[in-house]
């Protein structure tokens, strides 16, 4: 009796000594320095590109200035996320790979993640590798779609905090006592529940993908309309069915779409620039056959820039004061190295006084040739205006980006 007394003094000796919340104080000490718990589940960011460089492993995300170099072991890290393995699982593989302990493989693994987490992710405004993305964020503009620019079908609807996966197609509370399971469980029911219309959003505003693509532009126009009922927070949504209403020749309606658009998510793609060019059409300034050849210019890009000076051609004959028109087909004569021939073609775009976007591009794609042809001053000049007018936002993200490049090191 005595024996157990003598215990219970010690063991209350050691709760007020914090003896026995040493592992819970270093977990949160982790946790406030940034280092996921290793019950963690990593998943590849969908946009994420591997390359080798100087012997290292390279990941990068589409317009980002540089990448995130790996060693051996962060390589080796990378390769074993899978969309299940938890970081404990991957930090046991790396133990065993190199010999190491259970607590160092750990720690290796841990210490990868927060790179990834804070180095590679934090220059794209919103954090998505290390948790699975709720389709309830995206739709009310918590999550920029720039980023996300993957079918949404295809990715887990899974609330972060609850700590849940997705099982053979199903989703379902991941690990945790009897009670959080219940409790997860029960908030993954109701969450279903709120997000049942939206599901049907992303499935009608895939189906308008498919009918636009197709030609079958009715049927486009009312998936995409049916995804705006459903989803009207969700910017790409109202800027598909402009698109499709501008095609259609309807050209108020696209106007009212993009204005829209640009009030969710403003700078949002080319939705500035598909505005000016509505407007212009709806006052007679613009052809609509000349949009449409614009159109076919801009489906045919880089990959064929014989057809798009051929259409970009067609469109001036039709409507000569088309910046757009001009600007396409300047860059599709630097993408053939007749930069002479681009260099007049940007200077007509900035003559006939473009929207602020095409503007920017106009003034970005000068800026290229500049910095192609040596005249690096010049080349500065035309990336800072850029900046300065902050029209576009992807053509203000390279330029930063440019620019940052070429600074000179000290």
């Amino acid at each position: 009796m005595t024996a157990a007394i003598l215990l219970l003094i010690a063991l209350a000796a050691a709760v007020r000594s914090g003896l026995l919340f040493r592992a819970g104080s270093a977990r949160a000490r982790r946790r406030a320095a940034g280092f996921p718990d290793a019950s963690a589940i990593l998943v590849k960011h969908p946009a994420v590109t591997t390359i080798l460089k100087d012997g290292e492993m390279v990941l990068s995300l589409p317009k980002q200035a540089e990448g995130l170099a790996l060693n051996a072991v962060a390589a080796r890290c990378w390769e074993l996320i899978d969309g299940s393995r938890t970081l404990g699982d991957i930090g046991h593989r790396v133990a065993a790979d190199y010999g190491v302990s259970r607590h160092e493989g750990l720690r290796e693994a841990r210490t990868f993640a927060r790179r990834l987490k804070q180095e590679l992710l934090a220059p794209e405004a919103r954090e998505q590798a290390l948790v699975h993305v709720h389709l309830h964020d995206v739709f009310a503009g918590e999550i920029g779609e720039e980023i996300f620019e993957v079918r949404l079908s295809e990715n887990l609807i899974v609330h972060a905090a609850l700590c849940l996966r997705a099982t053979d197609g199903t989703i379902e509370p991941w690990r945790g006592t009897s009670r959080e399971r219940k409790r997860g469980l029960a908030a993954m029911k109701e969450h279903r529940r709120r997000e049942a219309a939206l599901e049907g959003a992303v499935r009608d505003f895939e189906s308008g993908w498919e009918d636009c693509g197709a030609g079958r532009l009715l049927d486009a126009e009312a998936a995409f309309r049916r995804c705006t009922e459903a989803a009207p927070s969700w910017a790409n949504a109202h800027y598909q069915l402009g698109y499709v209403s501008l095609r259609l020749k309807r050209q108020e309606e696209a106007i009212r779409c993009f204005e829209r658009t640009e009030a969710i998510s403003p700078g949002y793609y080319m939705v500035r620039e598909y505005l000016d060019q509505a407007t212009r059409i709806a006052s007679g300034a613009l052809s609509h056959e000349a949009f449409a050849l614009f159109d076919r210019a801009s489906a045919a890009g880089f990959r064929d820039p014989d057809a798009t000076i051929r259409l970009a051609r067609k469109a001036i004959e039709i409507s000569p004061r088309y910046p757009s028109a001009h600007l396409i087909l300047a860059r599709a004569y630097e993408k053939k190295e007749r930069l002479d021939l681009a260099l007049v073609e940007l200077s007509r775009t900035l003559e006939m006084g473009p929207d602020e976007a095409t503007l920017c591009h106009a003034l970005l794609s000068r800026g290229s040739i500049f910095m192609a042809m040596g005249r690096h001053d010049q080349a500065m000049r035309e990336l800072s205006k850029v900046i300065e007018i902050n029209g576009s936002t992807t053509a203000t993200r390279t330029a930063l980006a440019t620019l940052a490049q070429t600074a000179p090191t000290h």
